[in-house]
């Protein structure tokens, strides 16, 4: 009886453990683009495919130009007109830079970034 309690409390353990890696995950930063914001070597949660993102999100993204993943700002969504900006922003895509802009690889260099490379956003920086 009492092995059978065990196996129950650690199924139930897996399969909470399975659905929230599936709905956050933790990532860490790498370089200066987030700065001030973020330092290179910070630890943060994020919510993974989240219905919604509004402009001021920090957001994961994939590498439009290599393999990877970056980690920006959403400057502009779908319909926005930012400044200097000669077209809007094309429905299901956001425009994303970083921080420090002199040290950020973003929007700015590889163009609109469509949603489907969007991993998640932001919830908090992780402290240890």
């Amino acid at each position: 009886m009492e092995f059978s309690y065990i196996a129950l409390g650690s199924l139930c353990l897996a399969f909470t453990f399975g659905v929230l890696r599936r709905k956050f995950g933790v990532v860490h930063v790498h370089g200066p683009s987030m700065y001030p914001h973020l330092n290179a070597g910070d630890r943060v949660i994020i919510a993974r495919r989240p219905s919604n993102y509004v402009r001021g999100d920090v957001v994961v993204i994939t590498r439009p130009d290599s393999p990877g993943q970056l980690i920006k700002r959403i400057a502009a969504v779908a319909g926005d007109r930012f400044p200097g900006g000669l077209e809007a922003v094309p429905p299901n895509h956001v425009f994303v830079l970083g921080d420090n802009l002199p040290s950020s690889m973003d929007s700015r260099h590889f163009g609109f970034v469509p949603m489907d490379r969007v991993v998640g956003r932001m919830i908090r920086r992780l402290t240890i």
